[in-house]
């Protein structure tokens, strides 16, 4: 039944094909940009905490996207941070040309949040699985049914593989595309 409700919003998804933002912070971002440390904090993000400060850079990563675009902007975060109806994002979007409402919000309320929900397990999963040394074939299915969506997101990056490929083969991937950025 599970994976009956996976490929019930994977097709949702492909459906729609929603541009779709990510922005990860781990131990080699910083120091990948030549950057120690970030300290402050900003709209009750503290910058110095990963979490936080990859929230901040998505939130960024939006407002520099759709700059060009003067419509209202309405961005609803998750709940756990905050209680529902909570204000956030005012002072990152001070400067916004035109409306613009940020809030928290629980999934039971507002039904993007499950997408948005379904489309960073898919993410995170699906990375998961390509560095485990032995997929079974309900992960292999899974990965496939990722790959199918085709997540409309400049960040990801999408090969080809066989299907009993190793982390070796996805390490290789990683550096090619790490050295075209110059990193």
């Amino acid at each position: 039944m599970n994976l009956k409700i996976f490929e019930f919003f994977a097709l949702i998804y492909l459906q729609y094909r929603w541009p779709v933002l990510i922005q990860t912070i781990d131990k080699h971002t910083l120091h990948d940009h030549g950057i120690k440390s970030i300290i402050g904090k900003i709209d009750g993000l503290d910058l110095s905490n990963k979490a936080d400060l990859s929230l901040f850079k998505l939130l960024k990563k939006i407002k520099i996207k759709f700059k060009s675009n003067l419509t209202p902007i309405n961005i609803i975060l998750d709940e756990g941070r905050c209680k529902p109806g909570q204000p956030f994002g005012s002072i990152i979007f001070h400067d916004w040309q035109k409306k613009f409402t940020g809030i928290y919000n629980s999934s039971a309320e507002e039904p993007l949040l499950q997408l948005a929900d379904f489309l960073a397990f898919c993410i995170n999963r699906s990375t998961h699985l390509s560095t485990k040394k032995k997929r079974t074939d309900i992960d292999n299915w899974f990965v496939e049914l990722v790959g199918k969506m085709q997540i409309d997101c400049d960040d990801l990056k999408t090969v080809v593989l066989p299907v009993d490929f190793s982390v070796a083969d996805l390490d290789q991937i990683h550096f090619q595309d790490r050295a075209k950025k110059g990193l």
